[in-house]
């Protein structure tokens, strides 16, 4: 769920920051992430040929990743949740392997509260059930989980402080999704700015017909092209997850989160914590300066931080509830 990227003290030599040119062409992609080169050229003062040479850089780089979002529930996944799970021993042999499970999209290993936090999307909560009982039935080494079903998603509107833009849910209903939506899905879930060309081999039809579906399925609102910078890249070293005990009002608090800035998404949960945020600050003083001001939100009793250590998965990439869901 939250775009957690490997974190300062696990990468050795810290990348470079995004210069003044590579962040105009990100916050083009922010707004429109298939803008066309041209586009971006116009609006940054950037030449074309700059534009494409930073951006092939930005993506082979892994700096910026453009992909296609559509809500788990259109695609049939309405248990969503979070693991968070304590171990007896090193939490890096058991991430790696729950990174495996077909319906994990994040696992990482974490300082904190909690050694590892998982992301998943299955299709109903016995799936949530079978598939917690599969991972502490073959790990001796996982003690203890809590299981955090989410109820709703929301995100702030991005900035160069923030992490991902992940859209908000709504309880989205299940789409009827033909053989052509489910190709060009699966290849815009990799590439957002995938041509459409390239989408029209994928669903086996033209590119005209291609870019007249694509058109269809993101004026419905099913799928969203989102840019996915690297937060290391904005100058956020510390990332991490939030869990807040609340004691009033779940949206109350959600929009009070929000409103503190350096949150890509921000959740309502079920379980001890209403609210789980991902964080993305620059240092230890603006982590300490955010926990204080997170601590004043009204409904807020309690916080619980993680510091991202190591990540082992990370995608938007889950396929339809009627498809063999493929594992990593």
């Amino acid at each position: 769920m939250a775009l957690m990227h490997l974190p300062t003290f696990e990468r050795g030599t810290l990348p470079e920051p995004f210069d003044p040119a590579d962040l105009k062409i990100f916050d083009a992609l922010r707004d429109n992430g298939r803008m066309s080169g041209r586009e971006i050229a116009e609006r940054s003062g950037i030449s074309e040929a700059n534009v494409s040479r930073r951006l092939a850089k930005l993506v082979d780089d892994g700096a910026l990743r453009v992909l296609g979002f559509v809500p788990p529930a259109m695609m049939g996944l309405h248990a969503q949740g979070l693991l968070l799970l304590r171990c007896k021993g090193d939490p890096g042999p058991s991430a790696a392997r729950l990174a495996q499970e077909p319906h994990v999209h994040w696992c990482g290993t974490a300082f904190g509260a909690f050694d590892i936090i998982v992301y998943f999307a299955v299709p109903t909560p016995g799936d949530v059930v079978s598939m917690v009982d599969r991972m502490l039935g073959s790990d001796a080494n996982l003690n203890s989980v809590m299981i955090a079903p989410i109820l709703e998603v929301w995100s702030p509107q991005a900035s160069r402080h923030s992490g991902p833009v992940v859209p908000k849910s709504d309880l989205p209903t299940p789409h009827a999704f033909d053989a052509v939506d489910r190709g060009m899905i699966r290849r815009l879930q990799h590439d957002g700015r995938a041509s459409f060309a390239d989408l029209a081999d994928a669903a086996g039809i033209s590119a005209t017909s291609a870019a007249d579906r694509f058109r269809r399925l993101q004026a419905a609102g099913i799928i969203q092209i989102i840019a996915l910078p690297d937060p290391i890249r904005l100058g956020n070293l510390v990332q991490g997850t939030a869990c807040l005990r609340v004691h009033g009002s779940l949206r109350t608090v959600m929009d009070g989160v929000a409103n503190l800035g350096k949150s890509g998404w921000i959740l309502s949960a079920g379980g001890p914590f209403g609210v789980i945020a991902d964080l993305f600050v620059r240092d230890e003083a603006e982590l300490n300066a955010w926990r204080a001001a997170v601590g004043q939100v009204p409904g807020v009793s309690g916080v619980e931080i993680c510091l991202h250590r190591s990540v082992h998965r990370q995608d938007y990439a889950w396929d339809f509830v009627d498809a063999e869901p493929a594992g990593k």
